[in-house]
This record gives C-alpha cells, sequence and structure tokens, in this order.
C-alpha cells in the first residue's frame, strides 16, 4: 500500500469498478460546471482500504468556487457521495486540497 499526503493508504490491489467510474463521470460534469476554467479539473478516483478518494485539481482561481461559502458546495457535493454511498455500500470521499499551482510554485511576497 501507498502512503498519499492526507488520504491515508492507497490500496494499489483494489480496483475502481464501473459504478465508481460512473460516479466519477458524474461528478466531473458537476465540477466543471461550478468552475470558470472547466478544462482544468482533473479528477483521480484512488482506491483505498475503506473505498474511494476522489481527488480533485483545479485551477488555484477556481478553489474558492469548489468549496463555497463556509464550505457549502464542498458539503453538497459530498452529500451526493453520501447518497451513492448507501447505494454501492462503498464508501466515498472528496479530496479537494489541491490545485495546479503547487505551493512551491507560488510567487514570493518579496520581490
Amino acid at each position: 500500500m501507498e502512503e498519499r499526503h492526507g488520504i491515508g493508504p492507497v490500496d494499489s490491489s483494489a480496483s475502481v469498478n464501473s459504478e465508481d467510474t460512473q460516479l466519477c463521470e458524474m461528478l466531473r460534469t458537476v465540477l466543471r460546471s461550478l468552475v470558470d476554467e472547466p478544462n482544468a479539473i482533473q479528477l483521480q478516483p484512488l482506491s483505498t482500504a475503506d473505498g474511494v478518494v476522489f481527488q480533485v485539481r483545479c485551477a488555484a482561481s477556481d478553489l474558492g468556487k469548489l468549496i463555497g461559502k463556509s464550505g457549502r458546495t464542498a458539503r453538497a457535493l459530498r452529500t451526493i457521495l453520501s447518497g451513492n454511498s448507501v447505494i454501492t455500500g462503498r464508501k466515498y470521499s472528496l479530496d479537494l486540497g489541491q490545485h495546479e499551482l503547487a505551493w512551491n510554485d507560488r510567487p514570493s511576497a518579496n520581490p
């Protein structure tokens, strides 16, 4: 098993099934409709021992749109995943912590 920052162990032997793939495509469609740069959305399903983590990468300017005011949009996205979790019997979670501009690539505050 591989350790991913903030996700926990990723089980490389576990696979993403067809239901997970359909959910991933639906989630990608919803995410793309929420942002200004839909082509920058990257969604990667990662199998873990507990279920599937959908890791989202987006443009830095769109991260706030995905989180929403007081986290309402992120909570709504997680509610969608929770509903699907009841149907499929698998645990789904959403990781919105990354965007295209890496922390090391950020311009420094001091010129």
